[in-house]
């Protein structure tokens, strides 16, 4: 929880750290914005946002209850935008007490990348009764809200992003103002480029919307990064960055039914790069015009 910290397996700031980056933007760019917390969300739900017309979350937000994930889809239904600038998003439940807050109660089980597997008697949560698995694995991976999914993982540098076909149709001019057309995204930052650390993707069979586009899309990882084991049939070969292309990111946009739109970056890595060079960078550049023309909708 410093805001100095750097991980000590990745080198470079996370967590807080790496959000830190995010309000230096806001700040230096003279945007006014408040924090809302997921304890926030897990107890007001929607009605802890929904005076606002743009929300923009943290780069790992991957723990969520039903309360704090419902509060994001109502905010969505009723028409409000979202930045995901981040990785690994909504991925595994979790549940709290109502009288002890500060305790946040996961149960690992059935499938999904972790550090400690619970005994089969003990995979449910004992606050309310639920079970303690992947969103995916309860009916609502992240892809349906956010158009991306995580899907793989790695220690090394991240790599930049480049714009796809779609990216550079005319109809996403005011998302790219400013940066050239075959321009690397992201080519830098303090873990490397831009997509890197827990990573997300498009898949439109696990759920992302119809009318996700993805705009930009990661040139290529090593074999330091790998897939997630949920997304890996038997036998386990070609998991590896160089062997698939199932290990990316993918910056993603799409509009809603309810008059908001959702852009995604796929990435932990992606608040490293904005940060890098004093905000002076493309990632820095695409994040400001996706905010300012969310902000505009809403005026």
């Amino acid at each position: 929880m410093r805001p100095d910290y750097i991980s000590w397996n990745f080198h470079r700031p996370r967590g807080l750290s790496a959000d830190l980056l995010m309000l230096e933007y806001l700040e230096k760019s003279g945007i006014p914005y408040d924090v809302v917390c997921d304890h926030d969300l897990h107890t007001s739900g929607k009605a802890s946002i929904s005076r606002y017309g743009t929300i923009i979350t943290g780069s790992h937000p991957e723990y969520h209850t039903v309360e704090s994930l419902s509060a994001y889809a109502d905010f969505i239904k009723a028409g409000g935008n979202v930045m995901y600038l981040g990785g690994n998003g909504f991925y595994w439940s979790c549940a709290t007490q109502d009288d002890y807050f500060h305790r946040v109660e996961i149960r690992r089980g059935g499938e999904g990348i972790r550090s400690f597997t619970n005994p089969g008697g003990d995979r449910i949560f004992s606050s309310n009764g639920q079970s303690g698995l992947l969103w995916r694995s309860r009916g609502l991976p992240a892809n349906c809200l956010f158009g991306v999914g995580c899907c793989a993982e790695g220690p090394g540098p991240g790599v930049p992003y480049k714009r796809t076909d779609a990216g550079k149709e005319t109809s996403f001019a005011w998302m790219f103002d400013g940066i050239g057309e075959d321009e690397l995204l992201g080519e830098f930052g303090f873990g490397g480029g831009a997509s890197g650390d827990e990573m997300d993707k498009c898949d439109y069979k696990i759920g992302s919307p119809h009318n996700t586009v993805v705009v930009a899309t990661s040139t290529g990882h090593p074999d330091r990064f790998g897939m997630f084991p949920e997304d890996i049939s038997f036998p386990f070969q070609n998991v590896l960055g160089t062997q698939t292309r199932e290990v990316r990111s993918d910056v993603t946009y799409y509009e809603t039914n309810g008059g908001g739109a959702v852009f995604s970056v796929g990435s932990i890595n992606w608040l490293c790069s904005l940060g890098w060079n004093h905000l002076q960078n493309n990632i820095a550049r695409l994040t400001g015009n996706v905010l300012k023309e969310f902000v505009s909708r809403h005026k």
